[in-house]
């Protein structure tokens, strides 16, 4: 007997891209859910036209939204998704292959390739392409832990880890206007993870979130466009490479915002 996959979908606005990220999935989906945080274009449309179960939540961090989601799966095995993350052919088939085997192992990671504005790069500030982030979990045992942050989650609970070979493209920053949204919105969510460390409540911890607004900037520059090399990608990487300095920069202030005003109260 075959295993059966739940496979899901994080959405918002993400119309553009959704047709092409479901169409392969209705292959190895034994229940396709879209969870959405509040779209205004034609993404439920795209997904009910899919067959998808469609779920509206509101997101509070990534980490909630993907237990969410777990959560709503109706099978244990559960394959998670963005709505900007496009499937291979070879990606479809060993997971069809995996289902009728058997699961072996408790997590799998995939292989992801990031696409920025048309073009497939080295590194994309916090990370290198191909970067292998585990997406395919028995939830029984697996879950989005303490581990996880509002941006950046981690799994945790698995004691065997396998490899789900064949690509996974991830199509991010498609235009500016969208570096410069999810910069803010990131970032944003990266400060409530500065302000929830357990030693921000110490004397220091603001003053040396100062001398990091102006000192993790051109560190971050200089590992992400240099260390990294993405240098190479030409006039994208020189985008990236600002998009390193912002993104640290930023989210220092926003935690020394958050720091003053709840001083204040």
């Amino acid at each position: 007997m075959s295993e059966k996959l739940s496979v899901y979908i994080l959405t918002h606005n993400s119309e553009k891209l959704l047709e092409e990220v479901m169409q392969p999935l209705h292959e190895i989906a034994d229940d396709l859910l879209v969870v959405d945080s509040g779209s205004t274009d034609s993404t439920p449309d795209v997904a009910r036209k899919f067959g998808a179960r469609f779920i509206q939540h509101p997101l509070v961090s990534f980490k909630d939204q993907r237990n969410f989601a777990h959560n709503a799966c109706l099978h244990d095995w559960v394959l998670a998704l963005d709505s900007d993350e496009v499937v291979s052919e070879d990606f479809v088939k060993e997971v069809t292959a995996m289902k009728k085997e058997g699961f072996a192992h408790n997590a799998y990671t995939i292989t992801r390739f990031w696409i920025v504005q048309g073009m497939q790069v080295r590194s994309i500030y916090p990370i290198d392409s191909p970067d292998d982030p585990v997406r395919l979990i028995d939830r029984r045992k697996v879950h989005f832990g303490t581990r996880s942050g509002n941006v950046h989650e981690s799994v945790e609970g698995y004691d065997s880890l396998g490899v789900i070979n064949g690509p996974v493209y991830h199509y991010t920053f498609g235009c500016d206007d969208e570096i410069n949204r999810k910069l803010h919105k990131y970032t944003a969510l990266a400060a409530l993870d500065i302000a929830r460390n357990p030693k921000a409540s110490r004397w220091y911890f603001p003053l040396m979130a100062h001398y990091r607004l102006y000192l993790s900037p051109p560190a971050a520059w200089y590992k992400w466009y240099i260390r990294h090399q993405g240098y190479k990608d030409g006039k994208i990487g020189r985008k990236l490479g600002k998009y390193a300095f912002q993104y640290t920069y930023l989210k220092y202030k926003y935690y020394i915002r958050h720091h003053m005003q709840g001083r204040k109260k």
